[in-house]
C-alpha cells in the first residue's frame, strides 16, 4: 500500500529504472492503429451512472 504523499513517485521512478514492461510495450506496439477499433468499445452510451 501506498502511505506516503511521494510513493507514486519513487515507485514510477523505480520501475523505469528497473526496465517498465509497459514503456517497452509502448515502443513495441503501433497503438496508434488501434485507435480506431478501441474507441468502438469504449464509446457506447451507459447503462448506468456508476
Amino acid at each position: 500500500m501506498l502511505n506516503d504523499l511521494f510513493d507514486i513517485d519513487n515507485r514510477l521512478d523505480y520501475l523505469t529504472e528497473n526496465g517498465d514492461m509497459l514503456l517497452r510495450l509502448k515502443k513495441l506496439v503501433p497503438w496508434e492503429k488501434f485507435r480506431s477499433d478501441l474507441e468502438v468499445i469504449y464509446n457506447h452510451e451507459r447503462k448506468s451512472n456508476v
